[in-house]
């Protein structure tokens, strides 16, 4: 994504306290800090691995006055709800 220039990436996870979450989370870090890229806290959303949270965070992370251009889907089913 970021190769595609895209600079504002959402992220949407599990919860925190899960360890996949968490490594999942020390990625997106890692890669924004490999490219130099400044992480907006607004575009990383932490919700269940379920499809009604993949569909709610990818809705309030499109309400941002400025949106994300990629979104990283953290889950198969957060991806179906994104995709619904």
């Amino acid at each position: 994504m970021i190769g595609n220039n895209h600079k504002r990436i959402g992220l949407i996870n599990g919860h925190v306290h899960r360890f996949t979450s968490g490594e999942r989370l020390k990625g997106y870090d890692r890669a924004h800090a490999d490219y130099s890229l400044e992480i907006d806290l607004q575009l990383v959303k932490n919700s269940g691995y379920d499809e009604k949270s993949g569909y709610e965070s990818l809705v309030q992370l499109m309400k941002l006055t400025n949106p994300p251009t990629a979104v990283v889907a953290c889950n198969y089913y957060t991806t179906i709800g994104i995709v619904k």
